[in-house]
């Protein structure tokens, strides 16, 4: 009697997932595994961060520069109406009826948050842009979940300016409405999703080779905490919220900046991946550097060594599943082998 001891297979369970899922999957590990090359979303990136700053500047002026009698802390009036959550609160900020510049105030907060829709759209295009070409860059697909924050704090900041309006609106005739009490929702949403933007920005400028990368990107980060203080008591922190966000938009605005030269004039990448996916230096021009071909033929002998390498030891492995095979195997009794006989069993 022969008894079968092969191993007994076990189906495995694999959990199912949607088709669209799995194709994202299969994009995202060709992308990780393609060659580096220099992409023009840099260039994007820095003429929507030039066109953020410029609107900015502009806003500044637009913008009331003081209140009337609000906390210091909040830093600028336009904070301070995001954060009002009263009657008392918008007093503060706009002035009593007798004020004689009530009526300024109103009309540039009004012209402020009508321009302020073009500056939404901009910072968007800005962050996407710079995320999406920095995803390009170092391929940590956590990027990707950066280049969706933008938009969706951008949609907060309309829902938010819409508030803002019927406020204000109701404000001027000496009315109260009751979407001063929904204002602390997209505010909050707006800030949270800028700041987890930064944290990604400070995460993927980390990812570059170089010490400089490294500390620009853990610059970026640890101001972030000052926006929890700032959500938690925003009369005494509200200030820190525009610092914090400055500090990750300036580092991406100069990062764009510095690739988009990289691209434009040196034909070459911000980062480059080797073959086991570990980050290097910048891979070099060979119009402006004469060593670039002899790195590149080093690199090209490394890579042919090491397929010689792998194509010897699979031909060890299958020369000896073939001696395997061909060795003969005596039949088994009462469930063990023959060969396998206890000393003194013939």
């Amino acid at each position: 009697l022969s008894v079968n001891t092969a191993p007994l297979s076990v189906p495995v369970h694999r959990p199912h997932r949607p088709p669209v899922i799995e194709r994202i999957g299969v994009w995202v590990d060709a992308q990780q595994l393609r060659p580096a090359a220099p992409t023009l979303w840099w260039v994007a990136a820095f003429v929507f961060g030039m066109a953020t700053l410029g609107h900015a500047l502009i806003l500044q002026g637009v913008f009331p520069a003081n209140g009337a009698a609000m906390a210091p802390g909040y830093g600028s009036p336009i904070l301070a109406f995001e954060f009002a959550r009263s009657q008392a609160d918008l007093t503060a900020i706009f002035g009593n009826v007798g004020d004689p510049d009530q009526a300024a105030r109103l009309i540039a907060m009004q012209s402020g948050n009508e321009q302020d829709y073009l500056f939404m759209l901009l910072y968007a295009l800005f962050l996407m842009s710079g995320l999406w070409a920095l995803w390009r860059e170092v391929r940590r697909p956590l990027l990707l979940l950066g280049v969706v924050m933008p938009l969706l704090a951008a949609l907060f900041d309309a829902w938010e300016n819409w508030l803002l309006f019927a406020i204000q609106a109701a404000f001027a005739v000496g009315e109260y409405t009751p979407a001063i009490d929904t204002l602390a929702v997209p505010v909050a949403a707006k800030f949270l999703l800028l700041t987890a933007t930064n944290i990604l920005i400070g995460y993927g400028v980390m990812q570059v080779p170089g010490r400089g990368w490294q500390l620009a990107g853990v610059l970026v980060i640890v101001p972030c905490i000052a926006t929890i203080m700032a959500l938690i008591a925003p009369a005494a922190f509200g200030w820190t919220l525009l610092p914090v966000l400055a500090a990750g938009w300036t580092a991406l605005l100069g990062t764009a900046a510095i690739a988009s030269w990289r691209v434009l004039v040196g034909k070459r990448p911000l980062a480059r991946f080797d073959d086991d996916g570990l980050r290097t230096a910048p891979q070099r021009s060979r119009s402006t550097d004469p060593s670039a071909a002899a790195d590149d033929a080093r690199d090209a002998a490394v890579r042919d060594a090491a397929v010689r390498d792998a194509a010897v030891r699979d031909a060890a492995v299958r020369d000896a599943a073939v001696r395997d095979a061909a060795t003969p195997v005596r039949p088994a009794i009462f469930g063990r082998r023959r060969n396998d006989a206890a000393p003194g069993e013939d």
